[in-house]
């Protein structure tokens, strides 16, 4: 029921903007809403509840995307952060829009986000991703361009392996830096 009406409140809004119908694409709107709970010795069990939506509109513009999350997904690069959290994320409102167009086998994204806090503060990412298929494995070489009001300028390095065991699983080695 929460997910229909979310469709209809994505697609009313698409619509609303664009005045009618272009695409026959089917709306990938997503809402996300986690919630991790954390034991660290001495302080007993944390819990922390994030939030992740991500608005497609695809009348209004087919390499387009607005984000709203409750902390900084472009700081969730690394393995620790990304599959073996061990510490709760930092609460950073923001909003983001994402610009997305293919160059040849390169997957180009560029994504500037705005924090909500006095003042506004500008992040900007700008991701370059290939897929390399082989016969029974992938390879996936990334590079990251970011730049964050706080911490300055970077690159964010990976090339993952992935190995495929069956049709439902896979084994990944994850290399980056």
């Amino acid at each position: 029921m929460i997910s229909g009406w979310l469709d209809s409140l994505a697609e009313a809004t698409d619509l609303f903007l664009t005045g009618r119908k272009f695409s026959k694409k089917a709306n990938e709107t997503r809402v996300r809403i986690e919630n991790s709970s954390i034991s660290n010795e001495g302080q007993g069990v944390v819990n922390n509840t994030s939030f992740d939506v991500q608005l497609r509109l695809p009348n209004l513009e087919e390499y387009f995307q607005l984000k709203f999350t409750s902390y900084d997904d472009q700081q969730e690069r690394s393995v620790r952060r990304k599959y073996l959290r061990q510490t709760q994320r930092r609460e950073n409102y923001g909003a983001s829009v994402g610009f997305f167009k293919n160059i040849g086998n390169v997957k180009t994204v560029f994504q500037p986000r705005v924090q909500l806090r006095d003042p506004l503060k500008v992040s900007h990412m700008l991701r370059l991703e290939s897929l390399v298929e082989m016969t029974k494995s992938n390879l996936v070489p990334r590079i990251e361009f970011f730049a964050d009001p706080d911490k300055g300028t970077g690159i964010f390095n990976s090339l993952s392996l992935n190995i495929l065991l069956t049709k439902k699983y896979t084994l990944t080695f994850i290399n980056e830096g």
